[in-house]
């Protein structure tokens, strides 16, 4: 799908000479850079629902709750996920 974007002129040119290095394209720098953000985010989420599961586990006499279980099997989830991408 084409799009528009605006973006200032010295970050294009940062892209561009990122994109020559690396044997790509300036769609393929912008499209790298946005799956990056995106996977950073849903990480971010994953911990902060790690945490949260942790904390309720804690509090409840370290007996685990139907929503600590999902939240730790999506956890899961997403680690097997991680692991495939990795190796």
């Amino acid at each position: 799908m084409k799009i528009m974007i605006s973006m200032d002129e010295d970050l294009i040119k940062k892209v561009d000479e990122y994109a020559d290095r690396n044997y790509t394209t300036r769609s393929g720098v912008i499209t790298l850079g946005v799956n990056n953000i995106l996977f950073q985010d849903e990480c971010n989420h994953a911990l902060n629902k790690l945490a949260l599961a942790m904390e309720r586990i804690a509090d409840n006499d370290n007996k685990i709750d139907s929503q600590s279980k999902k939240d730790l099997d999506d956890l899961k989830a997403l680690a097997r996920l991680l692991g495939a991408q990795g190796g």
